[in-house]
């Protein structure tokens, strides 16, 4: 059977709740793939940047939206929440928070900001660039306003929804709830997975983002194995980071989906593409 590497953590059960099944490694065994997954990234959120945003939801909003493009942007927003009830406050301006929409990219963002009691918007979009031209196009129906969005995001955040916010003239400010840095284990958890085992390499690796491409070459270079896989990627941004360091895409996923992607690597094998 053809074995999935998805460099990326397996989905988290909430406290207290059955296991969930990761839709990654379901939808390749829907498809007759075994898979695993391993995380290249660590990423925690910022207590000071938490704080700060505690402070805003707890006033009148001021902002015309909330930008999260991440699912650890999104979290952030989900944890200050679960804090604000936690500690009894009350949250006077909670019914003027919930009627801001949030922009996002993808259907798993886009339940967490459901569960928040938001209105997720863009969750279609797919990617960043798509995201952008739609927040341009609902700011320019609403000229009466110049209030800023909030941009939820990380310190390895990507360019591309900022410069075009900026080229537009749409205000907004960026707060940095969580940083990025490398896996210290993901070695270790790749030698492990494949050493001694019925599954000597994988047949396929997918990166999930242009940092975390960053961060696994080296360690993937080491592999025996490493020649021999094709590579996929969740996007075009991450698409473009493979390619700069000229290694070839054989599957860009067309949308961020766990099922767009299975499909997209069914179609390559199929088609003989590869």
């Amino acid at each position: 059977m053809n074995q999935i590497l998805f460099l990326r953590a397996q989905t988290e059960s909430e406290p207290g709740e059955a296991p969930t099944p990761d839709e990654y490694e379901t939808a390749a065994s829907d498809a007759g793939y075994s898979s695993t997954c391993i995380p290249i990234l660590s990423s925690n959120l910022v207590e000071s940047k938490l704080a700060e945003l505690d402070r805003i939801l707890l006033e009148q909003p001021e902002c015309r939206g909330i930008i999260a493009t991440s699912k650890r942007g999104v979290e952030a927003l989900q944890t200050c929440i679960g804090r604000i009830a936690s500690r009894r406050v009350e949250w006077t301006c909670e019914s003027s928070w919930k009627q801001i929409p949030v922009y996002t990219v993808g259907p798993s963002t886009a339940r967490i900001i459901t569960q928040c009691g938001f209105t997720p918007l863009g969750s279609d979009t797919g990617r960043a660039a798509k995201l952008a031209k739609l927040i341009i196009s609902d700011t320019e129906k609403e000229s009466s306003t110049t209030s800023p969005y909030i941009m939820l995001c990380g310190d390895k955040r990507r360019d591309e929804l900022p410069s075009q916010l900026t080229n537009a003239k749409i205000p907004f400010m960026e707060l940095i709830v969580y940083e990025t840095g490398p896996n210290p284990v993901f070695e270790q958890e790749l030698v492990k997975t494949y050493e001694g085992t019925d599954v000597s390499q994988p047949a396929w690796i997918v990166f999930f983002s242009p940092s975390g491409v960053d961060f696994a070459l080296e360690p993937l270079k080491r592999q025996v194995w490493w020649q021999d896989v094709r590579i996929g990627a969740i996007g075009p941004t991450t698409s473009a980071r493979l390619k700069q360091l000229d290694l070839k895409v054989d599957v860009e996923s067309p949308k961020p989906t766990a099922i767009d992607l299975i499909q997209a690597i069914r179609d390559a094998v199929t088609t003989h593409t590869l």
